[in-house]
């Protein structure tokens, strides 16, 4: 069985922005991770690759602590997509996420269709929007095969239908296929209706939790509270006070 395991890791460049956080994933989970601009999440995601070294703690990939797996052991193991890409030269939607796979094989006929992109897959990459971009990067990451699989804000710049529609493919698809994803995002309200369980990042630390369990915490009034602003609970969205 695929597992993630955290035991009292801490997070940050010189200085620390996450202490003390453990958490165990077992495969067939999505979980998103939310929190305030500057609380930390791409850290948390790049130091769970290896992109950024840990101060402290243990990371483990079945079992097996994240150093002792070698960089091409690692390209195996876990699939990232931290930020758009955007190659200096023209390329097709379907080059570009084949250029990550190995020769000969395909990009899943799933994956084409519940991300929405063969109408995408012969155009010139370079003049697609950014969340058509943000669509084709996930699908490049997915395509990977890797049990593990790490997105820094795939859907912000999708449109809502669009959005909620890739969210939902990612949590089935997770699920369907035993991978373990861990993806930041800043819809919190989005994030309260499709997945069951979260990961706040506030004030350096974390919470993982239900909907409920994390809207009647007070870290979540610390990250999501402004002069103006407040998460209204009644209609599950952020409302003048």
């Amino acid at each position: 069985m695929k597992k993630l395991s955290i035991q009292n890791l801490r997070v940050g460049h010189k200085e620390k922005l996450i202490h003390d956080v453990t958490f165990e994933l077992n495969e067939g989970y999505t979980l998103p991770i939310i929190g305030a601009n500057g609380s930390g999440k791409t850290t948390f995601l790049k130091t769970l690759t290896g992109f950024v070294s840990k101060l402290a703690g243990e990371i483990k990939y079945n079992d097996q602590a994240l150093e002792s797996y070698s960089i091409q052991d690692r390209s195996q193991l876990f699939a990232i997509s931290f930020e758009t890409i955007r190659p200096p030269f023209k390329i097709t939607s379907r080059e570009l996420i084949e250029l990550s796979l190995p020769v000969n094989q395909k990009i899943s006929s799933e994956i084409i269709e519940g991300l929405e992109l063969s109408e995408l897959f012969n155009k010139n990459y370079q003049t697609l929007s950014q969340g058509q971009q943000q669509r084709i990067n996930i699908a490049r990451a997915l395509s990977q095969s890797t049990p593990f699989i790490f997105l820094d804000e795939p859907t912000s710049a999708l449109d809502p239908p669009h959005k909620l529609e890739t969210m939902l493919f990612l949590k089935n698809y997770a699920k369907a296929h035993r991978k373990i994803i861990l993806l930041s995002v800043h819809d919190v309200a989005m994030a309260f209706d499709l997945f069951d369980q979260l990961l706040l990042v506030s004030n350096q630390k974390t919470l993982i939790g239900t909907k409920v369990e994390i809207i009647n915490h007070k870290l979540f009034n610390t990250s999501f509270s402004s002069t103006n602003f407040h998460y209204n609970r009644e209609i599950n969205k952020f409302s003048k006070k």
